[in-house]
């Protein structure tokens, strides 16, 4: 499995807004994670469609937002074949990054912690 982030695995508006009211919430550090299953007809490719967020409020420069979201799909790229070869259902998933610092290399250590308690609660 390639490790990129096309299209296909984004999530689309009005998917992301339903997922904020009705998903299910896991917090830790600086992430929140709000994820809910799926039976829609999603690409069998990609059992995960993801959207990340980056509040305005805590970075107001959309250079500073963007660069954030792009280290994020840059770590989510690193955690990918894990996070595929552990989930045996579709899912929809947003990321909301809710820390006033900008992200360094334990991003990355943070990304695969929050989808590591994911999986156990999808396997329990």
């Amino acid at each position: 499995m390639r490790n990129t982030f096309c299209k296909e695995e984004r999530l689309n508006k009005v998917v992301f807004s339903e997922i904020l009211k009705n998903g299910k919430k896991i917090y830790y550090e600086e992430f929140i994670l709000i994820w809910k299953k799926t039976n829609q007809k999603v690409n069998q490719r990609f059992p995960l469609r993801l959207g990340i967020s980056v509040p305005k409020k805590n970075f107001p420069r959309s250079v500073d937002r963007n660069l954030i979201k792009r280290k994020i799909k840059e770590g989510y790229r690193s955690v990918k074949n894990f996070i595929y070869n552990n989930i045996n259902t579709k899912l929809q998933v947003i990321l909301i990054y809710n820390s006033k610092r900008k992200p360094y290399i334990e991003t990355i250590v943070s990304l695969k912690a929050i989808f590591n308690i994911l999986i156990h609660q999808l396997n329990d």
